[in-house]
């Protein structure tokens, strides 16, 4: 025959059983050791290039700080910043002296004639 539709869900089993004190101490425990190797060997790793004669890879405790190294060479001009946004418009002047007078104009033309009168 023909296979039917899945049915519908069904209801949630009860939780199983959590982790007991015991087993959350040894995974903890795993976990700690895990990342503490990890960390030792990098430290050994970084020993071993700063110090490779006869692959001495001890760890001491850290020194007092050096003195300080002289100042270095003083870097380069800045480049030139971008160009600013325009300002607000200034106070109005005041009002300039009058001009000089200006020369005479040429003749107009002809006016046209006027209407005849009455008379």
């Amino acid at each position: 025959g023909v296979k039917g539709q899945a049915g519908p869900k069904g209801v949630p089993g009860p939780s199983g059983p959590g982790l007991s004190d015991q087993q959350v101490l040894q995974l903890c425990t795993d976990v700690v050791k895990a990342q503490i190797s990890q960390y030792a060997a990098s430290i050994r790793a970084k020993c071993a290039q700063g110090c490779p004669i006869n692959n001495r890879t001890l760890i001491g405790p850290p020194g007092v700080q050096g003195p300080l190294g002289q100042p270095g060479k003083a870097g380069k001009a800045g480049k030139a910043g971008t160009k600013g946004a325009r300002g607000v418009q200034g106070d109005r002047g005041l009002e300039g002296q009058k001009g000089a007078e200006g020369e005479r104009g040429q003749k107009g033309s002809k006016g046209m004639g006027g209407d005849p009168g009455q008379g």
